[in-house]
Parts: structure tokens; sequence; C-alpha cells
């Protein structure tokens, strides 16, 4: 944190008066963007005439002007530091603050602004303020910022945790110190592990395991692995609720299959389905629900995946065959081996099965629906399977079609493949796409 809070303060130039500065403070839900702005805001608030720091600008002004009248009221009231400012309407706060700000050198800080409204109506332009004054912006949505005017070199997309310090984090709010005796460092670094570097979810853990007995510790680790943390899939939804129906589409899919595919497939198969796949990902990226890795594959960490998988399991909880996304082991191998598919599921993902693939392969013909398909069983041996020439297996709906450890030597000949736009086979069997046929697998 040291080092992100000396960077935020290198760009905002400080000395410099010939200017007013806006940056943007920019990343996912917990990631510590507020703490940042604090400790940034704490540092340099000295150097100015006026200061305000505003925070929780989507929840105050969320659906209510009287919240937006508020919060002009608020960083007029803190910098000019007149208490008996009164603001009657949006329109007049503004009028007011073009007119009054301007004789002050002022640090403002806008804490989670998911709207331009907001923007428009708390700093405008830049000529409402003095030359000299910055004004900081914390976001989960790197377009509010893009919209504003604020140049990318003066966005700073915040970092999560090295280990090490979220080791310290953690430490000092399971032990309120940095160190934890030896005794503890393993089952901290689990906790740690666990936590992927967001600092919300660490200080919530360190938080509720101070003073509490190690059974409670194991207990808390081994019930993290089927049930995630509740205050962190809830503060990283509110990234989730803000998008269009057809994003939060895109969204669960990633989650629940796409994640780790090259972008470029990614858009293939989501194009596939009919989604606008460009703009929809370039959303979802602005908005930090997904990243773009070095070399071009669709990211997510781990407690964003979590979370979309946790408002897929909402839906029809103890009917999951009628769900439109399939991701749970257990889950998908009931509804083959009970023969419950329905035509419901859009998306189904496999990962190590434990059933036998000819029961899988069997039983794919009830989800008459199903588009995305994946299966990793790599650990598979290869085996002879006749398949029954007038039984469909794969229906014909599949756009995508991975399957890794592939058994059989081809696909199925009643599988038509009409609408499928990819098609993956790594570490299989597979010699020739349909038996007797023309194309070979290389």
């Amino acid at each position: 944190m040291v080092t992100q809070v000396k960077n935020v303060i290198s760009s905002l130039e400080t000395d410099s008066e010939d200017d007013v500065r806006i940056i943007g403070i920019w990343g996912m839900g917990g990631a510590g963007k507020t703490t940042l702005a604090r400790a940034v805001f704490d540092h340099i608030s000295i150097r100015f005439e006026g200061k305000s720091f505003v925070e929780n600008v989507r929840e105050v002004s969320k659906g209510s002007v009287s919240g937006l009248k508020k919060l002009q009221k608020q960083v007029l009231r803190d910098v000019l530091n007149d208490q008996s400012i009164k603001v009657t309407s949006v329109s007049d706060g503004i009028n007011k603050m073009k007119k009054m700000m301007r004789g002050r050198k002022a640090l403002v800080v806008l804490d989670d602004v998911d709207d331009l409204e907001h923007l428009e109506a708390l700093v405008g332009n830049h000529d409402w303020f003095k030359p000299g004054s910055r004004i900081i912006i914390t976001t989960r949505d790197k377009q509010v910022l893009v919209a504003q005017g604020v140049h990318d070199a003066n966005i700073y997309n915040i970092s999560l945790l090295s280990d090490n310090e979220a080791i310290c984090l953690f430490n000092r709010h399971a032990f309120g110190r940095e160190v934890p005796n030896q005794r503890n460092e393993e089952l901290s670094g689990k906790f740690v592990h666990y936590a992927a570097g967001l600092p919300l979810t660490i200080k919530v853990l360190g938080s509720y395991l101070c003073g509490k007995t190690e059974p409670i510790w194991l207990d808390t680790l081994k019930r993290l692995k089927t049930i995630p943390l509740d205050k962190t899939l809830k503060k990283l939804e509110i990234s989730y609720d803000s998008l269009e129906e057809d994003q939060k589409e895109i969204f669960l899919d990633v989650a629940c299959i796409l994640k780790d595919k090259a972008k470029y497939k990614a858009i293939r198969i989501l194009e596939g389905c009919g989604f606008h796949a460009q703009i929809g990902l370039e959303v979802l990226e602005q908005r930090s629900l997904i990243y773009i890795s070095y070399n071009g594959d669709v990211g997510m960490h781990d407690h964003i995946e979590e979370m979309g998988k946790n408002i897929v399991r909402r839906l029809h909880p103890n009917e999951p065959n009628k769900r439109r996304r399939l991701c749970d082991k257990e889950e998908i191998e009931e509804i083959l081996v009970n023969d419950l598919g329905t035509k419901a599921t859009r998306i189904m993902n496999l990962k190590n099965p434990s059933i036998h693939p000819a029961t899988i392969i069997k039983n794919l013909q009830t989800l008459k629906a199903l588009e995305l398909l994946s299966v990793y069983d790599a650990d598979r041996v290869s085996q002879k399977w006749v398949f029954n020439e007038d039984v469909k297996y794969f229906p014909d709906t599949l756009r995508s079609l991975h399957w890794t450890g592939y058994h059989a030597s081809s696909l199925p000949k009643t599988f038509q493949a009409n609408n499928l736009v990819n098609l993956e086979m790594p570490r299989s069997y597979i010699s020739q796409l349909w038996e007797g046929g023309e194309k070979k697998v290389e």
C-alpha cells in the first residue's frame, strides 16, 4: 500500500499550481480503492486551502435527487468551511459550486462513483476549481472516468496485494501484529491463499478469526471450500447488478465456462450464441469483472468467479436441471446418471468426472438445447466405443464443444455440427471427426 500511495501522490503533482487535475483510482470491489484514496488524502490534504472526502457516492445518490443535493452541500461546506450553506436543488448546487469553488485550492475525493451524472453534479468542469486543485475519483467502472475526460495516464488501476502484503494485513487483523508465532504461520497462509490478494476478504477473515481457537480456524477453512464468504460476494455483486441484461448473461457465461479461454475464441463462441461479444467483454473489463491476460486470455479473479457461480446456484437451488448453466460436478453427474436433463440447460462444464464417459455421452441427448459443452477428463484411457447410429448423442444446438481426454476415435455420425463455431479436443484419442469421413484430426 505504501508504494501505491507514493505512486498516486506522484501522479497528482501537488506542487504544480498551473492546472486542475483529476485522477481516477479504478479496480474491482474490495480491492482497497477507498483505503488508498483515504491514505493519499491524509498525506496531502494539509497542502490545500479546502478539502472534502465524500464517501459512498453511489449509495447516497442512488435513485435520489436529494442524495446528490446532500453530496453537493457536503463538498461546498467542507471546502469553504461554512456550515450555513444550503442547496435547494441539483441545479442550484451546480451554480453555487461554479461561483464559490474558484476561490480556494481544493482537494476533493469522490469515493465509489458509478454514474457520470454524479460527476457532472459534483465536479463538473475544470473551470469550477481554482488552479492547483486536485480531484480524486474512485470507481469500479473505468468508462465513468473516460467519459468525464480523465486521461488514461491519470487512471490508476489498483493492484491486488502481493503475498507479503496480504500476510502482513491478515496478521494485523488476526493477531494485532504483522508477524504471528510459528504455530499459526502455516494456517494463516491458507487463509491468505484463499483471499487471493483481495484486501476486503483478508480483513474480514482476519477480524473474524481474531481470538478464536485453532479448531474454529480449521472449521472455518473447511467451510470456505463449500460456502464462500458472503460479505465479499455481496460487495462484488454490486458491479454485476449495474450491468445490462445481455452483459449479465455474458458475465455468467465467462464465470461458468469461458474463464481462461483465449479472448478471440470467447468472442467467437459468444457471437455464435447471438451476443454482442466485443462490446460485452469490454464493458466487463471496464467494470473490473474480468481482465485480459498478457497472452490474450479472458481472466477473472477467483472470488468474482465464485460470485458468478453463486448467482447461478440461487436460480432453482433445489432443481439444478432447470438452470441455464451447470458447472457443479456433483449436480451434473446426478442429472446425467438419473437421466434428468432438460431443455433449460444451455451450458455444461464438467471437470474431472467420476462417472464413466459412456454415461456422459449417452445422456447428453437429454440436454436438447445445449449450446456450450466443456468436459475435462484428461486421465481417461482410450476406449473402443461404438456409437448407435439411431441415437442423437450431441445436440445439434451445440456452438462450442471442448472435451479434454475425449475417449472415442471420432464424433457420432448423428451429430450434424451445423451450428458449431468452436471445436477443441486436446489430449484426446480422436483421429477423425466422423467415422469413415475424410476429415482427419492432426
